[in-house]
């Protein structure tokens, strides 16, 4: 799967983002790799919520749950 790499992900994978002056591809590389190390390093939290979404007859690929959790933690910084 990929990632959506909307203004949501892109602000929260900032540290990963080369800027509007890179090339098109190279920003969005460097962005679904920045997206895989924290798939990575969340890989055991993300299967757990996966198992768990399973078990209620939910079924989400890890990326689209990283996708939720991105999601939720933006929003909840923006309300903050």
């Amino acid at each position: 799967m990929i990632p959506l790499l909307d203004s949501a992900v892109r602000k929260y994978l900032e540290d990963d983002d080369l800027g509007t002056q890179a090339l098109f591809g190279e920003r969005a590389l460097e962005l679904v790799r920045g997206y895989k190390r924290d798939l990575d390093r969340n890989r055991p939290a993300v299967l757990a919520v996966r198992q768990e979404l399973a078990r209620r007859n939910y079924r989400l690929t890890e990326v689209r749950i990283l996708d939720l959790l991105i999601l939720s933690a933006v929003a909840a910084a923006a309300v903050d």
